[in-house]
């Protein structure tokens, strides 16, 4: 039988720099003065905290014991223009204070902003925004809103305007003000554009580089957009997102029309999105079930996007099941302009009911390196999809195209159409998958110092396919368990060209964060072997989850100038964090004999230590979920991951959705030198 858990990890920092400001207290149990000069008289409204401050620039910090605060007061409140509102510069809301005050800590004191303003449970009557940061006055400074949980906020008035936009956050800003979210948690909202979070700035400037917000550690989950970007939704801006997973946001089947960003949408922006996760993501009747970005410049780096989907319907193919990029404003902008950089990235499971089952690129361009395309699935391009009349393409350098599936024979798992456009491979590996590359017309799709199951072509560098099995088990180190890194004798090592990769924008790093040139050539493919480079040669390597109690065993065959071991751990092979260190048993940094090594991590340490991943980490501590201290939401934490999961006996530990809890140990020598063992895959006895 198996059982489920939640897990919610934190990842708080408080800067010295919050610790001196002039605050205003606010605690709905206070029972004080109510003016909100400490925390025996605090505000018990948040709202008229808000409004004292933004009256007064001599305030720096509003700071906010647990509770839960609604934007009229309480939750009888009327008027759905109610919203908590940030309207100068130079002022930190900061959740997360206990009652009565003391040391700030969001992960227990649960301090939720809720736009249930109504009768309870009827969203027809919630505050449009729960917050509301807007026309902002005073000089160049920052906003910033840390510690919360924003929910059940309902923007659906006119989806063209305002009262349409930003159900939980509306976020309108000019180049000279910065506005920061920090570990929230969005949940339960509702907009036309921008279900958890709308930012904008001025318009005028093609594809802005200012107005430039950063939203960090922070969790968007099962928010919904009537038409484009489910979790948020970004218009001539440049914002940041680092470390904030997105998941189970939606867009709706809708009367207006084109619809799309099931998790995230952008248009004529500069957006960057840092070591996130989108998963579980839908765009209904719409394309992009993970982002939609038209117009835009993105960059993507160390990202997983797993189990998002494209539906068809009467207005879309549901093309995109992870990315959507179109760019058809060529007559305003020019030819093509859109330039999207994605760079250790992988692309696991996502569905394209119509085309490109992890990317679908329109009249745009593209670049993907270091990526992994596994179990991808559409009707063409069940990996990527490219469409153009002229001009514009994608480029494709040191990725694995593995395992994906387009159900109709012609299909292809790499597809490109149109006269004049291009999709070219470069030391990648296409493999095992159930259709070929699909090219119209052939000569747009060439590929270089690759390895293409079946393709003949041994010209320009690439590999026949020759005598290699139809799995690639000789190719890949373990592919049941969904190790993608490369066999020892594996046929691409050091087969790939160096002038193909260009490190000044793809980093010296392969997707598992080895160093990218290793031996006399790059290797072919996202991972560069490193075995047989290293100082120390591994055994056997186990980790084990037994109760409330991690076990890792690893044995080293020979040890040359070793110093220690880094424990580290990731849920999707390419983000680690360091569980703990272990020093050599060697007196002087050498063996020539087999040496075992065992350590383990109990429930409280393993807390604390898994809470810095990025993004999400499933793990199976043994204890039930919490149980809900806010309506609507359980058991809510400033957090980067909330997600249910399964695990039983002698299997390896993943969440429902398939995210695996990967393991390797990171060897250091003397001089400070750091190389890694493969990743393995944590087991549940």
């Amino acid at each position: 039988m198996k059982k489920q858990y939640l897990l919610f990890l934190l990842l708080l920092v408080l800067p010295a720099s919050l610790l001196n400001a002039q605050a205003l207290y606010v605690d709905a149990t206070a029972t004080g003065a109510n003016d909100g000069s400490s925390w025996t008289n605090a505000y018990k409204s948040l709202a008229s905290a808000l409004n004292a401050a933004n009256a007064n620039p001599a305030i720096t910090q509003v700071q906010v014991a647990q509770g839960n605060y609604y934007p009229t007061g309480d939750n009888a409140g009327t008027g759905r223009n109610a919203a908590f509102r940030i309207t100068r510069n130079n002022l930190q809301l900061l959740g997360g204070y206990p009652s009565g005050g003391g040391v700030r800590n969001a992960l227990t004191n649960i301090t939720t902003l809720n736009g249930d303003i109504g009768t309870a449970g009827n969203n027809s009557d919630n505050s449009y925004h729960v917050v509301l940061v807007t026309n902002i006055t005073g000089g160049v400074s920052t906003v910033l809103v840390d510690g919360f949980t924003i929910q059940n906020g309902n923007a659906s008035d006119s989806y063209t305007g305002a009262t349409g936009r930003g159900g939980g956050i509306y976020l309108s800003q000019n180049e000279s003000h910065t506005v920061t979210i920090n570990n929230c948690i969005l949940t339960s909202n509702f907009a036309g554009l921008g279900g958890g979070i709308y930012m904008e700035g001025a318009a005028g400037a093609d594809m802005p580089t200012s107005n430039a917000s950063l939203v960090s550690n922070c969790l968007f989950q099962n928010n919904t957009a009537y038409i484009y970007g489910g979790g948020a939704s970004s218009r001539n801006c440049a914002p940041s997102f680092v470390a904030c997973t997105f998941n189970n946001n939606q867009t709706l089947a809708n009367t207006i029309g084109a619809a799309g960003g099931g998790a995230i949408e952008n248009r004529n922006c500069t957006p960057s999105y840092i070591n996130c996760i989108i998963m579980n993501n839908t765009a209904s009747d719409g394309n992009g079930g993970g982002l939609y970005t038209r117009h835009s410049k993105v960059r993507i780096s160390g990202c997983l996007f797993e189990n998002n989907r494209a539906l068809e319907g009467s207005r879309s193919n549901g093309d995109g099941g992870a990315i959507f990029d179109a760019d058809y404003d060529a007559s305003q902008y020019g030819p093509y302009p859109s330039q999207n950089t994605i760079i250790h990235t992988k692309f696991i499971r996502n569905k394209a009911a119509g085309d490109g089952g992890a990317m679908y690129n329109l009249f745009s361009n593209a670049t993907a390196s270091n990526c992994l395309f596994l179990k991808d699935t559409a009707a063409h391009g069940s990996a990527v999809n490219m469409e153009a009349n002229s001009g514009a393409g994608i480029v494709i350098t040191n990725s694995t195209v593995y395992g994906n599936y387009s159900p109709g024979a012609a299909g292809g798992v790499l597809s490109m159409f149109g006269s004049g456009s291009f999709l070219r491979i470069h030391n990648s590996i296409v493999w095992n998958n159930n259709t070929g590359i699909v090219a119209e017309p052939a000569a747009g799709m060439p590929y270089s110092y690759s390895l293409v199951q079946g393709q003949s072509n041994t010209g320009n560098g690439n590999l026949s396919p020759a005598g290699i099995p139809d799995d690639g088990s000789t190719i890949f180190g373990n592919i049941a368990a969904d190790d993608y890194s490369l066999a020892i004798n594996s046929p691409v090592i050091d087969r790939g060209a160096n002038g193909l990769y260009d490190a000044a924008t793809f980093g010296n790093n392969d997707l598992a964060g080895n160093p990218r040139f290793m031996g006399t050539a790059i290797d072919m493919g996202t991972y560069e072997q490193v075995d047989a480079a290293m100082p120390v040669h591994f055994g056997a390597l186990s980790a084990v989850m037994q109760k409330d109690q991690l076990t890792v065993n690893w044995t080293t065959q020979t040890e040359t100038n070793n110093d220690h071991f880094d424990i580290e751990a990731s849920t999707d092979g390419a983000r680690f964090k360091k569980l703990a260190t272990v020093l050599s048993k060697t007196p002087n940094g050498n063996s020539s004999i087999a040496l075992e090594y065992s350590f383990s991590i109990h429930d409280a340490m393993t807390t604390v230590l898994f809470g810095g991943i990025a993004g999400v980490f499933l793990l199976c501590l043994g204890f039930e979920g919490h149980k809900r201290r806010t309506k609507g939401v359980p058991g809510l934490f400033i957090a980067v991951a909330v997600l249910t999961y399964s695990c039983s006996k002698n299997e390896p530990l993943q969440d429902a959705n398939h995210t695996r809890i990967y393991l390797r140990i990171a060897q250091v020598d003397k001089d400070g030198k750091k190389e890694y063992s493969k990743a393995i895959q944590v087991v549940r006895e």
